[in-house]
């Protein structure tokens, strides 16, 4: 269920067609929540994706991605802990933000744990969690999941289709 991990979920290539004269084909621009989410879902998940990305991947540098998470634990001793609270907060957020079933949770809780107990090993620890973005893979269990729990299903084919819900 969870997107493809080579897809960024935070950023998207602009449709030629939508591209400002200024603009270089292959220009990017930020991710929107899909449409099929209620439009009340929309807003507070459209904020995980904010602190997601701060925490795993705000910063690029040699073609690597790395969030405030990642520096905070190269800091010895608290610094994973830091972290640990931090994700924590984020997951909190993302639960308030529908009923996710325990399977989807208990994953977002394994990204978490793994994090932090690979994090705590000095300097490869540090590496892995910089690339184990578990913000970033908890976002992306969410969103899926709220995609496929709000798209409409026609009864005769089978065939999934997106909605947009018109906030009233």
């Amino acid at each position: 269920m969870m997107g493809k991990l080579d897809e960024d979920p935070y950023m998207e290539v602009i449709p030629e067609d939508q591209l400002k004269f200024w603009q270089l084909q292959g220009s990017k621009r930020t991710r929107g929540i899909p449409s099929s989410i209620p439009q009340e879902k929309k807003e507070p998940l459209r904020r995980i994706q904010n602190m997601a990305y701060r925490m795993d991947a705000c910063f690029k540098r040699i073609g690597i991605r790395v969030g405030l998470g990642g520096l905070i634990g190269l800091i010895p001793a608290i610094g994973d802990i830091v972290v640990l609270i931090l994700n924590a907060y984020i997951f909190s957020q993302i639960v308030r933000v529908d009923n996710f079933p325990y399977s989807v949770t208990s994953k977002m809780v394994y990204n978490l744990v793994l994090d932090f107990v690979l994090g705590l090993i000095p300097i490869v620890g540090d590496i892995f969690s910089i690339g184990y973005r578990a913000n970033t893979r908890n976002f992306t269990l969410a969103r899926d999941y709220m995609v496929s729990k709000y798209s409409v299903k026609q009864p005769s084919t089978g065939v999934s289709h997106q909605v947009e819900l018109q906030a009233n």
